[in-house]
């Protein structure tokens, strides 16, 4: 855990090119999902490797990293975030 809270959940992306309009695209729709959820929080960052092929996108969480709180963000960014944004583009992995 980082000082002062919850590691933040981890997403990787990987697509030929994860700078592509489509994949930006989707990557600001899941900005806004998570945040709309009002379960995930800002800052989401995201680090590119410099291929552009991968992506790891941090979000922090709702909750303290343990409990019944956490868990439900979880559950709501594998389920539902994900799916609905970053999920829809052909040739990502997510």
């Amino acid at each position: 855990m980082f000082p002062g809270g919850p590691a933040p959940a981890l997403v990787v992306v990987e697509a030929p090119d994860v700078t592509a309009p489509r994949v930006v695209a989707a990557g600001q729709a899941f900005v806004r999902a998570a945040l709309a959820s009002g379960q995930m929080n800002q800052p989401i960052t995201y680090i590119v490797n410099p291929a552009h092929t991968a992506a790891i996108i941090q979000v922090p969480l709702a909750g303290n990293g343990e409990n019944a709180a956490s868990d439900q963000a979880l559950a709501t960014l594998r389920d539902k975030v994900i799916p609905a944004t970053l999920g829809t583009v052909p040739g990502v992995r997510v």
